[in-house]
């Protein structure tokens, strides 16, 4: 407890320092509580957010770094001037992040995270554009992406130009706040491209926003009370967003303060002329269907490759659940639980990917313990637990070709960890950033 206390109150004056002493402006070469991870279409340029959630900064940072040097260095590390021998890990290596890894970087507002792909506008010059979470503001921030005709990054525009002064920020023509009825807390961002919308979780509110992207500018098309279950202390937030199987257009949506899982549909409505959501069904975890109680939580949510299978992710208890998706006798959607599995505490991200011989298996992160979890959901048992760092957040698969394996940022270390495939099993090779521990630097 005294640990805990300690931490937060040197949370408290780190913030504190950066409120009163404006102008410390954010590194563009340092990871500090990353928290968002995506790859640019080509795969060429590895996106990062930088979420500054102890305040040190006057702002986040979005970094564009070039996969292609990460690999290089990844493969042969004590060849570049940036990397070393981890000092507590020898048989791992730990690079700093040079001016050739980092090929842009445009400030942001405090507490960035989550990142989706939008398309480019039509009759646009842009490669695409990058819609970014930003809880402090709140908003959701637009990125303009620039890329050559080889997919690597030239320009990060957000409002600003594409000159390359530091910092570059984003202004008000690219952000979408509280003034055009953002609610507060935007957290995780889905995308239906096919239907013009993006899709927004809100932590700590009941609400999801429905960004249409269709139309230049974006605007937020609708805000909808997702009528989801307030816990016993009178909270209610939606965590994690996925889109469904079938015919229609749905989403499912996970309840950050209680062990449901809602989901919801578009339907067209010819009195308005547009696309209004409509909630078509929901499950709440209980007896006989596993140890859920109240102050359980739903994190991450991920549908099996063929849409017939849905896990979830409980924070309490700490299990993974597997749920049979399929339709009654009038067409309507109905989750069965048919298995939990007891995972590391904590589980949060999850995510469903494929091995080497094709098997289906699920992947969990587990933030206290600094590790991925690999689920056999077949078996229903564990593959591996992966030691990839301290607070793991937001990890991602590359397309196989690229690189086979996977990246994860480490939120508590100001870190990214390389994991890479090894014959049967997984291992990390490595650690790009500089490690940290929160309160004592």
């Amino acid at each position: 407890m005294r640990q805990v206390l300690s931490v937060l109150l040197s949370m408290w004056f780190l913030a504190a320092c950066a409120q009163d002493i404006a102008g410390i402006d954010p590194p563009s070469d340092l990871f500090f509580f990353p928290s968002g991870l995506r790859l640019s279409p080509s795969g060429r340029t590895l996106f990062v957010t930088n979420g500054n959630s102890d305040l040190r900064f006057n702002g986040s940072t979005l970094l564009a770094l070039d996969t292609d040097r990460l690999h290089r260095m990844a493969a042969d590390p004590l060849t570049f001037a940036a990397c070393e021998v981890d000092a507590q890990s020898t048989d791992e290596f730990l690079c700093g992040l040079d001016t050739d890894l980092v090929v842009s970087a445009v400030r942001l507002g405090s507490y960035a995270g989550h990142m989706a792909v939008l398309p480019a506008p039509e009759g646009s010059t842009m490669s695409y554009r990058l819609m970014i979470s930003v809880r402090a503001d709140p908003s959701l921030t637009l990125v303009d992406v620039y890329e050559d005709a080889d997919g690597k990054v030239t320009c990060l525009d957000c409002g600003a130009g594409c000159d390359a002064s530091w910092p570059r920020d984003c202004t008000g023509s690219h952000r979408l706040g509280k003034d055009d009825g953002l609610p507060t807390d935007p957290f995780r961002i889905m995308v239906h491209e096919e239907l013009g919308y993006a899709v927004v979780t809100h932590l700590n509110s009941p609400y999801l926003t429905v960004v249409d992207f269709a139309i230049e500018p974006p605007v937020i098309a609708q805000v909808f009370d997702a009528n989801m279950t307030v816990n016993y202390n009178g909270y209610v937030g939606s965590y994690d967003a996925v889109t469904g199987p079938g015919e229609w257009p749905t989403f499912f949506v996970s309840n950050s303060y209680a062990p449901e899982i809602a989901w919801f549909r578009w339907q067209y409505s010819p009195e308005n002329g547009v696309d209004l959501l409509l909630q078509a069904g929901s499950a709440y975890l209980q007896s006989p269907y596993g140890p859920f109680e109240s102050g359980s939580e739903v994190r991450g949510l991920a549908f099996s490759a063929d849409g017939t299978r849905l896990y979830a992710a409980v924070r309490y208890p700490p299990v993974v659940v597997t749920f049979d998706v399929s339709e009654d006798a009038q067409g309507r959607t109905r989750l069965t639980p048919i298995g939990t599995v007891e995972v590391s505490a904590q589980p949060a991200i999850l995510q469903v990917h494929s091995d080497h011989l094709g098997l289906e298996q699920v992947f969990v992160t587990s933030f206290p313990e600094g590790e991925v979890l690999v689920l056999d959901p077949v078996r229903g048992t564990w593959v591996q637990r992966i030691p990839v760092g301290t607070g793991p957040h937001e990890f991602l698969f590359p397309p196989a070709e690229r690189f086979p394996g996977f990246y994860v940022v480490n939120f508590a270390e100001g870190t990214i960890s390389i994991v890479s495939h090894d014959g049967p099993a997984w291992r990390r090779l490595g650690r790009f950033g500089k490690p940290r521990q929160i309160g004592k630097d």
